[in-house]
């Protein structure tokens, strides 16, 4: 099933912090077929109403593709391969969770 909200906030937030001295990289544009741009603007309307996501004027953009599904819908998939490659990464050890 389908989300119709985030949850709820809590007292802690998660940044993304890049690497200083790496540059953005400027990925491909490609077209996209009719159906893969009615399934991307559907995506977008549907989660912006939902509040998932917003609009940004973000310098970084991650690219968007599309995989067939086993019923022949369009699954769509955010490729966040170069924000990853510049990413801070966080080495905290993850406390025990005991039963």
């Amino acid at each position: 099933k389908e989300a119709d909200q985030l949850p709820p906030h809590q007292s802690y937030d998660c940044p993304v912090n890049l690497l200083s001295n790496e540059k953005l990289q400027v990925g491909q544009i490609y077209s996209l077929s009719e159906l893969e741009l009615a399934v991307l603007w559907d995506f977008i309307d549907k989660n912006l109403w939902k509040g998932f996501i917003r609009t940004s004027t973000s310098p970084l953009a991650a690219l968007v593709l599309f995989v067939k599904k086993k019923l022949g819908e369009l699954h769509l998939c955010c490729d966040y391969l170069k924000l990853n490659a510049i990413t801070v990464r966080n080495r905290y050890p993850l406390p025990l969770i005991l039963n």
